[in-house]
This record gives structure tokens, C-alpha cells and sequence, in this order.
């Protein structure tokens, strides 16, 4: 446990120091709220656009459904890409990469149909993960309203249980194969499922750091919201967070080189 906090606050360190070298934490901000503005501004105008349409026109069934699923192709890659950017800031403020990083990094998923599929891959693999964690608490909408009557109170208490073994259960989950969406930004030449089972591998030693960090970083986030409405998470909180795990897979990216 000691040693396990010990490296969660080594990996804190590097990511502050990653943040505020040179202007990376300014870059982060700029880029992260353009590749927002993109994503949300393409998702707005072709909703409105199909809206306007099924106004007008009688649309075919599952029409909207398709319109989403085509809104993931082309915008998930820009996501990916602005991953790779956070990545390449850390790296090179640690001297493990070029000095200079340009905004257009986050565009080098639409490169080629080999990089897009990996894209899509990496999206469709850390999508259900991240989920998994908001997903858990969901026994508690049941208990909490039943937790005072004295006829319910054990299934309350079993629920209240059952979503606390399910949090630290996908915490497990994502301390194992998490850090694969960041080790195949670092190894773009080896198969996306090579990283996975790189990851599931090199991470069987470091679970309880990993879940330490996702800990400190999901209790910083509802304390930045909470109080903050929100602000100091979008400014601070978030690339504070990504550097942090991006530091966290750095590591172990040098144990994966004996893979």
C-alpha cells in the first residue's frame, strides 16, 4: 500500500511538472476546447440539418440511429487524435519525444484507413470501460429511496453493497486494461489487441496504483464540480488528471519494451 501511494504521488508530480512546461498547459486548453467546439459544433448542425428535414420530408425509420453511428466514424478519430497530443505534450516535457508539438497532431488518426480503424478500435474499446463506472452506482437510485423503510432495508443494504462491489470492480477492470488507449498511442506499429494483451500483462503488478490514481482523480473531479461549478475541472482538474494517467502509462510503457 505504502508503495503503491508513493508512485501515485510520483506520477502527480510528473504530471504538474508536464502541465507547466513551457506553455503546455495553455496548448491543452486551446486544443481541447477546439477539438470540443468541432465535435459539438458538427454534432449540433446535423442534428438541426436532419430535424429540419424529417419537419419537411417523412424520414425512413432508425434514420437518426444511423445519422449517430456515422457522427462516431467521422468524430470519434478527432477524440483519439486529441489524446495523442496530451500524450505527445508529456513526453516531450520530459524529453521523450520532439520539442515542439503542433495542434495538427490531432488530426494524424484521419491519416490513413489503417490509422482510422485503429481510431474506431480504441474509441469502441475505452467507450464501454469509462461507462462501466457511472453504470455501477446505478443500484443506488433503488436503495436510496427505500433505504428508510424498515421492510426493505436489507434489499437496500444489498444493493448499497452490490454497487460498491461493482465500483471497485470496474476500477479492477480499468487499472488492468485502461491504459491500453494510452500504450497504443505509444506503439502505434503493433496491433491494437497486441496492446491489450501487452497491458492485461504488464499491469498485474500495479492494480492497486492504478486504482489509487482513478480514486484521486474521480474525487478531484466532484470536488472541482461541486465546488467550482464545474470551472476549475475543464481549466485545471482534467489535463492535471490525463497527465497524470498519461505519466501513469508512460511507466509502464518501459516494462511493455520487454514484450
Amino acid at each position: 500500500m505504502k508503495h503503491a501511494f508513493h508512485h501515485t504521488g510520483k506520477y502527480c508530480a510528473s504530471a504538474h511538472a508536464a502541465l507547466f512546461y513551457a506553455s503546455n498547459w495553455i496548448s491543452a486548453l486551446t486544443v481541447s476546447f477546439a477539438v470540443l467546439l468541432i465535435i459539438f459544433t458538427a454534432v449540433l448542425l446535423s442534428n438541426s440539418l436532419f430535424a429540419v428535414l424529417s419537419a419537411l420530408y417523412p424520414l425512413p425509420d432508425g434514420i437518426f440511429g444511423i445519422l449517430h453511428i456515422m457522427q462516431f466514424l467521422l468524430l470519434s478519430p478527432l477524440a483519439i487524435g486529441l489524446l495523442y497530443f496530451y500524450t505527445d505534450l508529456f513526453r516531450a516535457a520530459h524529453g521523450d519525444g520532439p520539442i515542439n508539438v503542433p495542434p495538427s497532431v490531432i488530426f494524424s488518426p484521419y491519416a490513413s484507413g489503417t490509422s482510422i480503424l485503429h481510431a474506431w478500435l480504441q474509441s469502441l474499446f475505452s467507450l464501454p470501460l469509462l461507462s462501466l463506472i457511472p453504470a455501477s452506482f446505478f443500484p443506488l437510485y433503488y436503495a436510496g429511496s427505500k433505504l428508510l423503510d424498515p421492510n426493505t432495508f436489507t434489499v437496500s443494504t444489498l444493493l448499497w453493497l452490490g454497487s460498491v462491489i461493482a465500483f471497485l470492480a470496474v476500477l479492477y477492470l480499468n487499472a488492468r486494461l485502461l491504459p491500453a488507449l494510452f500504450l497504443s498511442a505509444v506503439y502505434p506499429e503493433r496491433s491494437f489487441g497486441h496492446v491489450i494483451r501487452m497491458t492485461w500483462h504488464t499491469t498485474k503488478n500495479t492494480v492497486l496504483t492504478g486504482i489509487l490514481l482513478q480514486l484521486g482523480l474521480l474525487a478531484a473531479a466532484a470536488v472541482s464540480v461541486l465546488l467550482t461549478a464545474g470551472i476549475l475541472f475543464f481549466f485545471y482538474v482534467l489535463p492535471f488528471s490525463v497527465f497524470t494517467y498519461i505519466g501513469y502509462c508512460h511507466a509502464l510503457s518501459h516494462r511493455c519494451d520487454i514484450l
